[in-house]
This record gives structure tokens, C-alpha cells and sequence, in this order.
């Protein structure tokens, strides 16, 4: 395998938790936007706590 294909599955391991998460957001009700945050310190656990505790939208339909 040469270097490129390692690269490429790398990149694919990164970002599959990414995707995945996305996808949960959605769920609750809420923007896939909001996987940005996770990229940002500090940023990233203020949003999780937002999450966790604020009511979802998907909840008040």
C-alpha cells in the first residue's frame, strides 16, 4: 500500500466519529451545525453541556 492510501484511511478513521455523532445531533432534534463546535476547545464541552441539559426540540413536538 503506498502512502496516499494510508492517508486516505486515516482521514476516514478521523471523521467517521464525526459523522457519526452528526448524525445523533440530528436526532435530538437539533442543526448538524453544531458538529463544528466539536473542532473548537473549550467550545466543544460547552456544547456538550448545552446538549445535555437543554431541552430538545424534537421533544417539544
Amino acid at each position: 500500500m503506498s502512502v496516499g492510501v494510508w492517508q486516505l484511511l486515516l482521514i476516514f478513521l478521523v471523521f467517521l466519529p464525526y459523522a457519526m455523532i452528526y448524525k445523533g445531533i440530528q436526532r435530538t432534534g437539533h442543526s448538524g451545525w453544531w458538529v463544528l463546535f466539536l473542532f473548537v476547545p473549550l467550545i466543544n464541552m460547552i456544547m456538550l453541556y448545552i446538549l445535555a441539559f437543554k431541552a430538545w426540540p424534537i421533544e417539544e413536538e
